[in-house]
């Protein structure tokens, strides 16, 4: 499943209201209510139909093999360093000693770990659903099966270098539903035309609708707040990007790396602390320094838009005043025509 095509919308909008036993057998299956990967009804009618490329699914013993791999790896790996490496030593003294950048450095690393809990999670949701078939996606040019329909996250989310694609490949089911039916029903054509700020608001609201999906601690709606931003940051950067295209070089990627990690492991480490007294002391220790960071970069792209916004104005208003002048003296030197 990808962003809704005109396709996808004919096809996922429902012409009749399904029975109450269908759509409880929607809500309440495992994909549903529990870890996902979250899917349109109409695919799951599909499934349980068995129409579409649900008539011939194959073998998906390797599939699922290759992620209940992935799943022990991650619990393992997980479990191992999370008894020396946690969030809580983050909230010390000896880490609020640390400079900037060695707590920045360390930051990454435990955000990491924090991470191969949700790939544990995911992937053995991921082989749960495989195993009944359900991710099935018809087969590719070599005739080998995909089981892509629908994914929970991939794991080359960590080889990401750019916000964009570390967020379109984590939770990435969620991630679409949330493209599909907030942002895009928020930020249309229409409301962008009238409001320019309208992308701004859509993407900010996005982000709070997940944390109020995730539940009620202070620090869900401190960290989805600071993704927002994140992004925010990576679009203005993106505007800019002829300024920064010294970075596409080789010699930079570690650096450009380094700031998205560092931008998106914050709020990460924030969604783990959960109570508000530990996400103030972070705060504190921190000195705040990746919230300020993007609040700078905010403000300057602010003031950057009101400086063009004005010459803007201030070019048309000249504009105006020099097609007014000109009026009267084209007047005074057109040819008079001889009686």
């Amino acid at each position: 499943m990808t962003f809704l095509t005109r396709l996808e919308q004919e096809k996922s909008k429902l012409k009749e209201l399904p029975s109450l036993l269908a759509f409880s057998s929607y809500c309440f299956n495992f994909s549903s209510s529990i870890l996902g990967p979250v899917h349109p009804f109409y695919v799951y009618n599909e499934f349980i139909q068995i129409q579409g490329v649900y008539k011939n699914i194959p073998s998906c013993a390797k599939r699922v093999a290759t992620l209940l791999a992935k799943t022990v790896f991650f619990t393992v790996l997980g479990i191992t360093l999370d008894s020396k490496f946690n969030v809580t030593s983050l909230l010390t003294k000896e880490f609020a000693e640390k400079n900037i950048l060695e707590q920045q450095f360390y930051m990454i690393f435990i955000a990491m770990l924090l991470r191969f809990r949700f790939y544990a999670g995911w992937t053995i949701a991921q082989a749960n659903v495989t195993l009944a078939g359900l991710p099935y996606d018809g087969n590719d040019e070599n005739g080998q099966p995909k089981w892509e329909r629908m994914i929970t996250v991939h794991t080359s989310h960590e080889l990401k270098t750019t916000v964009k694609e570390r967020v379109a490949t984590w939770n990435t089911a969620i991630s679409l539903w949330l493209r599909n039916y907030v942002y895009v029903r928020i930020a249309t054509k229409e409301n962008q035309s009238k409001n320019p700020k309208a992308g701004f608001i859509a993407n900010i609201g996005t982000f709070i609708i997940s944390a109020f999906w995730h539940g009620c601690y202070p620090a869900y709606y401190f960290s989805f707040i600071l993704w927002g931003l994140c992004v925010e940051v990576s679009r203005i950067a993106y505007r800019n990007r002829k300024l920064f295209s010294f970075a596409d070089n080789i010699v930079f990627l570690p650096v450009k790396t380094f700031l998205v990690l560092a931008i998106l492991g914050y709020p990460q480490i924030i969604f783990d602390l959960l109570t508000t007294d530990r996400v103030i002391h972070f705060f504190k220790v921190t000195k705040c320094s990746v919230p300020i960071g993007m609040l700078i970069v905010l403000a300057l792209n602010f003031l950057q838009v009101k400086s063009k916004s004005k010459k803007s104005a201030g070019d048309g208003e000249t504009k105006k005043n020099g097609e007014v002048t000109s009026s009267p003296s084209s007047k005074s030197n057109s040819p008079k025509k001889n009686n």
